[in-house]
């Protein structure tokens, strides 16, 4: 099924999340990335990286992504809005037990490569990789490692064109408690494109069929290499190369 994307305002992404308040309205804003279970017939649960369980509604949902809801995606950057009276108690803390979805970005996931199955899809190549301007953050949770990055963007009929981005590793080089990761840029061009401005833009990639593959029982160690940006290097615990039982909420 082809991924609609529904809003495209990249340079507003942040990490993590931010939040707004509306003093005079009770309102509340709140934006930050998501793994989304549940679908468009059961209602829908957002489970927030750091933390954080939000129902949005479903019908702010399907106004602006469209009758299948959110479709087969399962991680998002989103907007969200939502009232104080909202917040409620759960057995684990709180929730926002209802929230309207305003604009968000899918973020598509790319499964990492071994080496060999990069160069015979033709990754590594020089013709189709790029170097980019930095890494502006790298995080892990709960079995997806994510980036942001920024970059110049290839553009046509003054449409940005979504660029490839493909996470690598060589088997052979994974040690105990240790991994390194390379990620291959391509902007996509050809003779029909130019060159955009620089925006940042946020890349996922699932490590929990990773899990087994890293010996060692402590922190993984995970090394993230681009090139145009200085290695990343980040400590990660176990627990965020398995992909949590996420399930839609029950309230």
């Amino acid at each position: 099924m082809k991924k609609k994307v529904f809003f495209m305002a990249l340079a507003a992404i942040v990490a993590f999340a931010s939040c707004d308040n509306d003093v005079e309205s009770g309102s509340r804003y709140l934006s930050g990335y998501f793994t989304i279970a549940g679908d468009a017939k059961q209602g829908y649960t957002l489970y927030q990286d750091g933390g954080g369980i939000i129902k949005p509604s479903l019908q702010s949902i399907t106004a602006i992504a469209g009758k299948d809801g959110f479709a087969d995606n399962e991680r998002a950057f989103l907007n969200l809005s939502y009232k104080t009276d909202d917040i409620k108690p759960t057995d684990g803390g709180e929730m926002i037990a209802e929230a309207n979805v305003v604009s968000g970005e899918y973020m598509p996931l790319h499964f990492p490569l071994t080496l060999k199955e990069a160069d015979d899809k033709k990754v590594t190549s020089r013709d189709s990789t790029f170097s980019v301007n930095r890494i502006s953050q790298v995080w892990a949770y709960r079995g997806f490692l994510n980036t942001l990055v920024n970059a110049n963007v290839s553009m046509k009929d003054g449409k940005r064109i979504a660029p490839g981005m493909n996470i690598v590793y060589d088997p052979a080089k994974i040690a105990e408690n240790k991994i390194d990761f390379t990620i291959y840029y391509n902007r996509h061009t050809s003779k029909e494109t130019n060159a955009g401005s620089a925006v940042d833009f946020a890349s996922t990639f699932p490590l929990y069929k990773m899990s087994e593959l890293i010996p060692g029982k402590d922190s993984v160690e995970v090394t993230v290499h681009i090139e145009g940006a200085k290695p990343q290097i980040l400590k990660i615990d176990r627990s965020d190369l398995v992909k949590s039982n996420y399930l839609p909420y029950k309230k």
